[in-house]
């Protein structure tokens, strides 16, 4: 049973660590968008923010219900 919970838990985490890939490579895309962007296109990079936001919320949450879970 311990090591099922474990391998559950290294998921979890790997899960998490995985959506905060996907939300770091949005938000340094976004950022080397802005530097070069027209007033015009920041709507383009508000999207992109907005996508990593999510993620980065989605992956907080996922660990903090992961450390949770081990108290």
């Amino acid at each position: 049973m311990s090591d099922e919970l474990t391998q559950h838990h290294q998921q979890r985490i790997a899960d998490a660590t995985g959506a905060l890939a996907v939300a770091q490579t949005e938000v340094e895309a976004a950022l080397k968008e802005i530097s070069v962007a027209a007033r015009a296109d920041k709507s383009i990079i508000s999207h992109r923010l907005a996508v990593a936001f999510e993620k980065l919320t989605e992956a907080r949450a996922a660990l903090e219900r992961l450390a949770a879970d081990k108290k």
